[in-house]
């Protein structure tokens, strides 16, 4: 009970810092694809890493969890995201 719980409020958490972070790619940016471009996937490999979201959270000043909002992301613990 107490861990299905405490992923719940994560889970919770990492949503609202999703919907946070993309209106902040939007407003930088214009639309998402072009945020993916611009502002998370550095290397042009298709796929964000924990590192590249978090220099794209800092570049962007975001106030959110950054740490949620990987979460929320990187939902198989892989360690990347892809844009789907």
């Amino acid at each position: 009970e107490a861990k299905k719980l405490v992923y719940s409020r994560a889970k919770l958490e990492g949503g609202r810092n999703l919907t946070l972070f993309k209106e902040a790619l939007k407003a930088h940016s214009g639309n998402l694809a072009r945020a993916w471009r611009r502002c998370l996937d550095e290397d042009g490999s298709m796929f964000v890493t924990r590192v590249e979201l978090y220099r794209a959270a800092r570049m962007l000043r975001f106030q959110g969890n950054v740490r949620a909002l990987w979460h929320a992301l990187d939902m198989d613990d892989s360690g990347i995201t892809s844009l789907e």
